[in-house]
């Protein structure tokens, strides 16, 4: 850490603070800390542009919890208050190379944002900071790279290809070379360009080394593709290779699921539910590795659609029971309430109904499915007030 001394243990511990409110599931009181973090430690100026400051990530990792929980409506409101962050950083009139730190990261979050004008100023700002500080010379790959990112945003595909192309070239050893492939591929399927694009997706894992967050990405993408080339027994290989290859990642947990699908838009009734079977056994296979991971989570909801979809409302029901106390705090876990609350509805356990919606009543009280879930069990609680005095 580039911290001075007298915070920079103070800010070590806040930060395995966080860690140990995430491994409990304490969301809400990572991010309270996250942003009091904001609040007491300014960033320091750097010796040199590749030493940042930890704490200018602190955004980003507010961002990355509420991914996590699942929750977008979080991610939008976490990506606007960064946004405010770091121009309320860049107000303060930072040196160049912090206030390039600072430009660098803001504009990555105008792009995800949706915002490619604002983003194009701070770009061109980076570019007058780059002339007049030599020391920021390492900033053209990323700048690049940004550029092609807004061309492409704008619909401005062709400009977007060569940039993406340009960056390839001339830097092709930075970790932004394998983030220009796999754009670059995602606007060419867009533009219907199928085989340029399974070319380049293949070339994000073929590399040397592959990119570990890029990698699973580009070979899902690549499945999806060679799918509509009408190789599907490829698709499915590449499909059943990726929870094997990259067990920690957003495609890991979609593959099976993509199988499914691809089964159930051909009408194939019994290849569809054996890929449901199958797709079970490998979630369990993916929770055994890692029971307390985020992935963990997202892999124990599709074990619950599966049984869902495969009739089998018994083990859909254990598995709500189970995310109930392993993914306690995650919005999908509201909904999985929720649907447990259906199935067991509809299976005729009223009691069991309403302890689903009881306890998402408690524990999620301002998810957007409370307001309804309290309403439910108003009206249950009225018909057994009504049955009762009738008894009477």
């Amino acid at each position: 850490s580039i911290a001075a001394a007298d915070t920079g243990l103070q800010r070590e511990a806040d930060f395995i603070t966080v860690a140990a409110l995430q491994g409990l599931r304490k969301h809400d009181e990572a991010v309270a800390t996250l942003y009091g973090m904001l609040d007491r430690y300014p960033p320091i100026p750097p010796p040199r542009y590749d030493r940042e400051d930890r704490i200018l990530s602190v955004p980003d990792g507010i961002i990355g919890i509420r991914d996590q929980m699942g929750d977008s409506v979080g991610v939008r409101r976490e990506r606007a208050r960064a946004i405010g962050y770091f121009r309320g950083v860049l107000q303060s009139s930072p040196p160049p190379l912090l206030e390039a730190q600072v430009r660098a990261r803001l504009a990555r979050m105008l792009i995800e944002a949706g915002s490619p004008t604002e983003a194009f100023d701070q770009v061109t700002t980076l570019r007058r900071l780059i002339s007049a500080t030599p020391a920021l010379r390492t900033l053209e790959p990323e700048i690049l790279y940004s550029e092609a990112r807004i061309r492409g945003m704008v619909k401005d595909t062709n400009a977007a290809l060569d940039l993406f192309d340009l960056v390839l070239m001339t830097y092709p050893k930075s970790e932004y070379a394998p983030k220009a492939l796999l754009d670059s591929a995602t606007l060419l399927e867009q533009m219907k360009n199928l085989e340029g694009a399974l070319a380049r997706y293949r070339a994000v894992y073929a590399r040397p080394n592959p990119d570990p967050a890029l990698a699973p990405i580009a070979s899902f993408r690549a499945a999806m593709v060679k799918d509509q080339l009408g190789n599907w027994a490829e698709a499915k290989q590449t499909l059943e290779s990726i929870p094997v290859q990259f067990p920690k990642s957003r495609a890991a947990v979609e593959a099976p699921f993509a199988i499914v699908e691809h089964y159930a838009r051909a009408r194939q009734g019994e290849a569809t539910k054996a890929a449901l079977i199958r797709a079970v056994d490998v979630y369990r296979g993916l929770i055994a590795q890692d029971t307390a991971s985020v992935y963990a989570t997202a892999c124990r909801w599709n074990v619950f659609r599966a049984y869902a979809a495969l009739q089998r409302w018994n083990d859909a029901l254990t598995t709500v029971d189970d995310m109930a106390v392993k993914d306690r705090g995650v919005l999908i876990t509201a909904q999985a309430l929720v649907e447990g609350a259906k199935i067991a509805g509809a299976l005729g356990d009223r009691a069991r109904s309403d302890m689903y919606l009881q306890r998402l009543t408690l524990e999620y009280p301002g998810s957007q499915v409370a307001d309804a879930a309290r309403k439910i069990l108003k009206d249950h609680a009225a018909e057994f007030g009504k049955s009762g005095a009738g008894k009477q």
